[in-house]
């Protein structure tokens, strides 16, 4: 539902775009719900989409779910805006994704920092790499936290419960991935859920034209 299928893969239908395109500014708690569900229902063709979201998120946070506060006026800042505006200029402006390949290895792409958790599927097609699906997700507050999360774990967060081909723009993770010691029982978890069969980490797909997750959400 709210999709266009065809032989080239996947697109949202550009009548529920257009209505994206058309929304006007929220001004109340509901309106800002009633935005972020219908963009979020096509946040897997958006690269990043939890970064540009936070602004509206945020706005929710501490909000609970009820009728007095649906009606409750929002405190609008030129941030808001700004989110408001690239989500749906992202919306309108999505790629096609292609089907998954089940007969291929999977690339993941991954992206970690104190904005949030970003990561793209993809796949080399018949010699080119097509976009499967987007991915991403805030960070919670104590994952904010430098002392229980340094860089290198949050990477280790983004790629958790995942069996890859990886390629990846972090050197601490390429130089975790290859130690066999480990400071501490989480990162030591993690590594335990990350290394399983069909994992591989590589710095370069040879032949593809390549490019990491920072500038796929630039």
């Amino acid at each position: 539902l709210g999709h266009v299928v065809d032989h080239s893969g996947v697109r949202p239908d550009p009548d529920k775009i257009s209505s994206v395109s058309n929304w006007p500014v929220p001004s109340t708690i509901r309106q800002v719900r009633a935005f972020l569900g219908l963009a979020g229902y096509y946040r897997r063709f958006v690269s990043g989409f939890a970064k540009i979201a936070r602004p509206l998120n945020n706005l929710l946070t501490g909000i609970p779910a009820n009728k007095k506060s649906e009606t409750r006026r929002v405190q609008w800042s030129s941030e808001c805006q700004a989110a408001f505006d690239a989500l749906k200029r992202a919306l309108t402006q999505t790629p096609v994704l292609a089907y998954a390949d089940y007969t291929l290895p999977f690339i993941v792409y991954t992206d970690a920092s104190n904005q949030g958790l970003g990561a793209v599927l993809a796949q080399a097609q018949e010699g080119r790499e097509r976009v499967i699906a987007y991915a991403s997700r805030s960070l919670h507050p104590t994952e904010k936290n430098d002392a229980n999360y340094s860089s290198f774990k949050l990477e280790l967060l983004a790629l958790k419960r995942l069996a890859w081909v990886l390629w990846n723009n972090a050197g601490s993770l390429s130089w975790l991935l290859s130690t066999t010691t480990s400071s501490t029982a989480q990162v030591k978890a993690m590594l335990m859920q990350m290394l399983c069969p069909g994992f591989q980490l590589t710095p370069s797909l040879p032949g593809l034209q390549t490019r990491s997750v920072r500038q796929e959400q630039a």
